[in-house]
């Protein structure tokens, strides 16, 4: 990984620094209330929304500037990120890089969870400080940390930490996602709405970390998080859930135990629960976890990464 420059330390500049991101994604779940992101257009690119139609696609210069390198399949779209001051890469560099993780037996963690903004998110925020103190130590601390790099909620407070705790990043946003997200060390853009993440995301770490999160649309159908937590369920994952307080039938923290994979992965011992948020407790967790990850075959983590790139090709 250090040969395309995973370890090399990110520009911020003129972006809230971490006290301050922390302290409005504690307050409102926003990591840029105290310096709001300015989108500008990239090029001539466009998505399609699903209610809203054909849409520009939009990304602020400075988060942009904050990215060592992004990765798409789409040689029209490098060349836009080119052509604005990006670094972008075919997808296979980043995918073949976490192969090599893999093959050193070294753990990739993903986050998943709420990234609203307008929601304090003081909780999530102590409960994610202590998941970061464990990572700390040598034996527990993850390769590389993946999220679907937004600036709000779970994946702002993560993407903070991690890169505080001087932990690789990678952030893999769809072309609805560029207006605001959050910088990582490396960003892989993927699909056009933030549906389209969602199985790359669950299926890129060994170790998924869930702290609340969507479970159910208007029609019953697993969303956000859920579906997350389905893909690394599917693949061979481990699946960690923390801070699950919701008492919403929809929501993460009631309709995972409805979902047939889910209640497997947890008889195998692929399901680890944190019923509390405290040091020991998330501590304990991370230990279960680790454990849990130590055991999965070679060949079914190498099998994720392919099926990861499958998703990418798509």
């Amino acid at each position: 990984m250090q040969k395309y420059g995973i370890v090399a330390v990110m520009s911020t500049t003129g972006l809230p620094g971490r006290a301050a991101a922390l302290t409005s994604l504690r307050a409102n779940g926003d990591q840029f209330a105290s310096v709001p992101l300015a989108p500008r257009r990239l090029g001539r690119a466009t998505y399609r929304h699903p209610t809203n139609g054909q849409r520009p696609v939009t990304y602020d210069p400075r988060v942009l500037a904050g990215v060592m390198r992004f990765y798409s399949n789409t040689t029209v779209l490098r060349d836009l990120l080119q052509d604005a001051g990006g670094d972008a890469w075919p997808t296979r560099v980043i995918t073949a890089d976490l192969g090599r993780l893999v093959e050193r037996n070294s753990f990739i963690w993903s986050v998943s969870g709420y990234a609203t903004i307008g929601h304090p998110c003081d909780l999530e925020a102590t409960a994610l400080e202590r998941v970061y103190e464990v990572f700390r130590q040598s034996k527990y601390r993850p390769s590389l940390v993946c999220d679907g790099a937004a600036g709000a909620g779970v994946l702002g407070i993560s993407g903070v930490l991690a890169e505080h705790a001087g932990i690789p990043t990678l952030g893999i946003t769809p072309l609805q996602g560029m207006a605001s997200m959050a910088p990582r060390r490396h960003m892989i853009v993927h699909g056009s709405t933030y549906a389209d993440r969602e199985v790359a995301i669950g299926a890129a770490g060994d170790i998924l970390l869930v702290v609340g999160g969507g479970g159910l649309d208007a029609v019953g159908k697993p969303k956000g998080a859920l579906n997350e937590a389905l893909a690394a369920a599917r693949s061979g994952g481990v699946v960690v859930l923390l801070a699950q307080r919701s008492t919403d039938p929809t929501s993460f923290a009631q309709a995972w135990r409805q979902q047939r994979d889910m209640t497997e992965a947890m008889r195998q011992g692929r399901v680890i629960v944190i019923p509390l948020t405290t040091k020991r407790a998330i501590a304990n967790g991370i230990h279960q976890a680790t454990l849990a990850a130590a055991t999965t075959p070679q060949r079914v983590r190498q099998s994720r990464i392919r099926q990861l790139q499958a998703t990418f090709n798509h």
